[in-house]
């Protein structure tokens, strides 16, 4: 359906009578479907009803007038997007701000030209119809992302069980055993990439759910330390200051370590220095985790929570990763009401910060 499609359907609210006919007929003859209220709550039962492809709605009106059912509309999920055109003979600047505040999209003062209106018409529908395409775009990447995601699931176990299997038997034999571990590595690699594109689908869709409660931060810190030691590459963990009892899905925020003592570990020097430090406040923890690695370069920081964003530089070339993992990372934080950000000297090292509120401050 283009803009200008002869059922591209509009609805006309307003009480007085020859303003409907006449707006009425201007529609009419440029092949619109036309609906028609009489006043703000047969507006909103009508939408109720039918969602319209955009609203023309007089702001004067008896009961709820124009304001009023334009804050009703904005509120509702599936009619916060209709585009709405308010007709007002007000020329008071302070009531056009009070209606974009509101959500209106468009203003036309009384009296207005035929030319004009189609035009506002024409312009606004386009608006909707490319929103919708992407809508539709983005809710059909979503779907193939779990049904992909899901579908490696299986495989996977398959791989990684028979792989385990064959660890027990072959123990003894070194080459062998050598072999096995690096397909076990490979299956998680891609465990985790499925287990992130999920999350990417959950995240965008708006169906990922939290169970938050309270818990103690730094005992978390010292788990998440220990589960990367001894490392392979004999990095120095220490953990410091406070962190006290956050309010937060403690599975979440598991994530949210793991990918940052990994990154730590992954761009760092063997032997290097790895810090996590808990800084609380009057209603938040703020949490650092900081390397002494190779730095970023301060060009390459305001992508790195992009989604996919892989920073083109050679020194970490070779080592895996999707690019989703600190975008997804950033989404978990700011879903508890957090925020994340990074600082970085290139040659001295990585801090990435993050906040999380405290259980006192949520009970208050």
């Amino acid at each position: 359906m283009t803009e200008e499609s002869p059922r591209s359907r509009i609805l006309v609210v307003d009480d007085n009578v020859q303003n409907v006919e006449l707006l009425e007929a201007y529609l009419d003859v440029s092949g619109y479907e036309v609906e028609k209220a009489g006043n703000g709550l047969e507006a909103l039962e009508r939408v109720g009803n039918r969602v319209p492809d955009l609203i023309l709605l007089d702001i004067m009106m008896p009961g709820i007038d124009g304001y009023e059912v334009c804050r009703r509309l904005r509120q509702e999920e599936k009619t916060r997007l209709i585009p709405i055109v308010m007709l007002t003979a007000l020329k008071d600047l302070d009531d056009k701000i009070k209606g974009i505040e509101l959500g209106a999209d468009d203003f036309l003062t009384k009296p207005f030209s035929k030319a004009e209106l189609l035009a506002r018409i024409r312009s606004l529908l386009r608006i909707k119809r490319l929103h919708d395409e992407l809508a539709k775009a983005n809710a059909f990447k979503s779907q193939m992302i779990s049904l992909v995601a899901h579908e490696l699931r299986t495989p996977l176990a398959t791989i990684k069980g028979f792989a385990e299997l064959m660890q027990l038997r072959i123990a003894s034999h070194e080459d062998g055993f050598e072999y096995l571990h690096d397909i076990m590595s490979a299956a998680d690699n891609i465990n985790n990439m499925v287990t992130n594109l999920l999350d990417l689908a959950r995240i965008e869709s708006g169906k990922i759910a939290l169970s938050p409660h309270p818990f103690d931060a730094r005992q978390l810190a010292l788990e998440m330390i220990h589960s990367f030691q001894p490392p392979p590459t004999q990095h120095t963990f220490s953990l410091d200051g406070d962190f006290g009892i956050v309010h937060a899905d403690r599975d979440r925020i598991v994530q949210v370590f793991a990918n940052l003592l990994s990154n730590a570990v992954k761009y760092s020097p063997q032997g290097g220095q790895i810090l996590v430090k808990g800084t609380p406040s009057d209603s938040m923890v703020l949490v650092e985790v900081r390397d002494a690695g190779v730095g970023i370069p301060e060009s390459l920081i305001p992508g790195l929570f992009e989604r996919f964003y892989r920073a083109p530089r050679p020194e970490i070339e070779g080592i895996p990763g999707t690019g989703l993992g600190l975008s997804i990372i950033r989404s978990l934080v700011e879903l508890h009401g957090g925020k994340i950000w990074v600082e970085s000297t290139h040659g001295k090292g990585t801090s990435f910060f993050f906040t999380l509120p405290l259980a006192d401050s949520v009970r208050s």
